[in-house]
């Protein structure tokens, strides 16, 4: 969450159909909502080259009660878009629901803007992994597990013993103060360079 970009979601009801497509007034509140996201982000001392602006319509078949977020990219539509915007709905409908009512109207309903800040990447300051032993993962212990079948008899690792790059493949039992890692046959860990763990599933 601390390294999410900050943005901030406008939404104003807009009713309209995309054939034909009242281009006018959909662009005056498509520039009101992104003005009023930017002098907020403006305000907060961000700079105008790091805000960028994606907006939606919420759209459907007419009368229909199930609605899709229809992208404008851009964040803002030319008079003769209505024929693309209309092909793009049904595009997403078939992926949506499984089907496309290309004979059915298409309308809005409402108009969506987000304007997102770019967020500098978060550079973890310390490596708290890279002041453990180095060396090859030794387990403290063997215990026998149950996967599935018969029990196995299965290497056991204290989590805090593991060094930055450490791998361990399973079956095994990676135990730490608040949780217990286990790795089925097949599974690999991996630490990584600020003692978190990487797994991949067999």
């Amino acid at each position: 969450m601390l390294a999410a970009a900050p943005s901030l979601d406008a939404v104003d009801p807009l009713a309209g159909t995309l054939e034909p497509l009242d281009a006018g007034a959909l662009n005056r509140t498509l520039d009101e909502l992104a003005a009023r996201g930017r002098a907020h982000f403006l305000g907060l001392g961000y700079p105008s080259q790091d805000l960028a602006v994606e907006a939606a319509l919420a759209a459907r078949y007419a009368g229909r009660h199930r609605e899709l977020a229809l992208p404008l990219p851009g964040g803002r539509i030319g008079h003769g878009d209505g024929p693309r915007l209309r092909a793009e709905f049904d595009r997403l409908a078939a992926e949506r629901f499984g089907h496309a009512d290309r004979s059915a109207p298409v309308e809005f309903l409402a108009v969506s803007v987000r304007v997102r800040a770019r967020q500098p990447r978060l550079e973890p300051p310390v490596d708290p992994a890279a002041a453990r032993p180095t060396g090859a993962a030794v387990p403290e212990r063997h215990r026998p597990v149950v996967f599935g079948g018969g029990a196995v008899v299965t290497p056991v690792y204290a989590g805090e013993g593991l060094a930055s790059g450490a791998r361990i493949e399973g079956p095994a039992v990676v135990e730490d103060a608040h949780t217990t890692t286990l790795l089925w046959p097949g599974d690999r860990l991996t630490v990584d360079r600020m003692g978190g763990y990487v797994l991949e599933l067999g």
